[in-house]
């Protein structure tokens, strides 16, 4: 009806909010489809069967963008500059991945940015 065509090799069983029936075979066109712990979704990542977010990858995305950022301005840096850039190349990415953050996951952004 709608001509969408699924590829069993780029899919992904998972479940959120139960346990995983990992002894249940799914398949599409033949092809059993693996299941997953975690699955990407728009960017953000999703543990499963717990459905929290995980943001290991953004994280270290969020500080090596902020790191580059110093370490490219160097010792003598203009700090009107910096912050333009970081609120240009970090601020969107944290608040983007900000909507799956938890409060378990809180932990992994406290910490020195220095």
């Amino acid at each position: 009806m709608w001509d969408i065509k699924f590829n069993p090799a780029k899919s992904q069983v998972i479940t959120f909010g139960g346990r995983q029936l990992q002894s249940i075979t799914i398949t599409l066109d033949d092809a059993a489809i693996p299941w997953a712990n975690r699955v990407k979704y728009l960017g953000c990542y999703f543990l499963g069967p717990s459905g929290d977010g995980d943001l290991s990858e953004s994280i270290g995305k969020l500080y090596g963008s902020f790191n580059n950022i110093l370490n490219v301005l160097g010792q003598n840096r203009d700090e009107i500059l910096a912050v333009h850039l970081v609120k240009t190349y970090c601020l969107s990415a944290a608040v983007y991945v900000g909507e799956v953050w938890s409060s378990t996951s809180s932990a992994l952004i406290v910490g020195s940015m220095e």
